[in-house]
């Protein structure tokens, strides 16, 4: 096996919490296993303050990524995506 590379975020809509994030501060993490086709296939362990985690679990599952690619095919792989949201 060789190393995970490719992946990266394609899209991330805005889910029906995301004005609530934005109107607090609010940083953490999810932890998702993200698919060969760069959909987010299970979303494990959030941190972060509680009061935001089902928010943040929505808008991680309707993310897009370009999936990782492990000898020049796409593979699943479990990925720790930040979150930081801010009153502008």
């Amino acid at each position: 096996m060789g190393p995970v590379s490719g992946l990266t975020q394609v899209v991330c809509p805005h889910g029906t919490h995301a004005d609530l994030m934005r109107s607090a501060y609010f940083s953490g993490n999810a932890l998702v296993l993200i698919g060969r086709d760069g959909r987010v296939e299970q979303v494990g362990e959030v941190t972060g303050s509680e009061v935001f985690h089902e928010a943040a679990r929505e808008a991680v599952q309707q993310t897009l990524f370009n999936p990782a690619i492990q000898n020049d095919e796409p593979v699943r792989v479990w990925a720790s995506i930040p979150f930081t949201f801010k009153l502008k």
